[in-house]
C-alpha cells in the first residue's frame, strides 16, 4: 500500500468536501453551478485513496548500473566516460569538471 497516496487521497476529497459546502452555505449569485466545480476534488481524491490500497511501495532509490550514471537533464543512464548523454545531448557534470582542471 502506499500510505502517502492514501492520506493525500484522503485529504484532497476532504478538501473537495469543504468547498462543495462552503459553496452551498455561502449566498451565490449563480445557484448550484458555480460549487460544482469540486466535484472533481472528491472524485480525484476517492480515486486516489482507492487505488492506494493496491498499489506496491516503492523499493528505495534506484541505482544505475556499474559503469553508468544518470543524465542530470533527463535521467538516462549514461557512461561515465561520456561527456555528453546520448538521449539529450546534455552535458555532464562529471564532464564539467574535467573541463575545469
Amino acid at each position: 500500500m502506499r500510505t502517502p497516496l492514501f492520506f493525500a487521497g484522503l485529504m484532497t476529497t476532504a478538501l473537495g468536501a469543504l468547498f462543495f459546502l462552503l459553496g452551498a452555505l455561502l449566498p451565490t449569485s449563480g445557484g448550484a453551478v458555480p460549487f460544482l466545480w469540486s466535484v472533481p476534488f472528491v472524485a480525484g481524491g476517492l480515486l486516489m485513496a482507492g487505488i492506494a490500497p493496491f498499489l506496491k511501495e516503492s523499493e528505495g532509490p534506484v541505482e544505475a548500473p556499474a559503469g553508468f550514471g544518470f543524465c542530470a537533464f533527463c535521467s538516462s543512464y549514461v557512461k561515465l566516460d561520456a561527456e555528453r548523454c546520448d538521449h539529450c545531448g546534455g552535458l555532464q557534470p562529471w564532464a564539467r569538471q574535467k573541463v575545469a582542471r
